[in-house]
């Protein structure tokens, strides 16, 4: 009985994490269109600052929680969330929690275009979701305030 009672608690408390996390998308998506406040918006999540909590190491099983948390809401929006949205939303779930995490915003060549591409960093500057991003994309500098 106990243990039935301990799989309700982690599926509401994933089910928190899923509508918390469709939230953030929205917000995100809404916020990078609008033209005034887009350059502070990405400064302020490609800096170390702006965190609700002072921050601590990246706990790697909450990390993981909230990225699958962003991944399982990004495909229950209408709209299509892009590598901007969904990275903007986890930095600032994670930063909510004091876990230290940074926007990171890349590029590389692909033929005569250009591909970009945005993820998170955590506090060591490794990528939170994939380790083969940085061997395709040559990140940006950080950005001051």
């Amino acid at each position: 009985m106990q243990n039935n009672n301990f799989l309700r608690a982690e599926w509401i408390r994933s089910l928190i994490l899923v509508i918390e996390a469709w939230w953030k998308l929205a917000w995100a998506a809404v916020r990078i269109r609008i033209p005034f406040g887009r350059q502070t918006l990405v400064q302020r999540a490609m800096s170390t600052g702006a965190m609700t909590r002072p921050a601590r190491r990246v706990d790697p099983i909450q990390t993981v929680s909230l990225v699958k948390a962003v991944d399982y809401s990004r495909r229950f929006h209408a709209k299509g969330m892009y590598c901007l949205e969904q990275s903007l939303a986890l930095v600032w779930m994670l930063r909510r929690r004091g876990l230290a995490a940074t926007l990171q915003i890349g590029c590389r060549r692909d033929g005569a275009e250009f591909r970009f591409h945005a993820w998170v960093a955590g506090w060591d500057g490794r990528p939170l979701e994939s380790s083969d991003i940085e061997n395709r994309f040559a990140p940006f500098a950080s950005l001051s305030c």
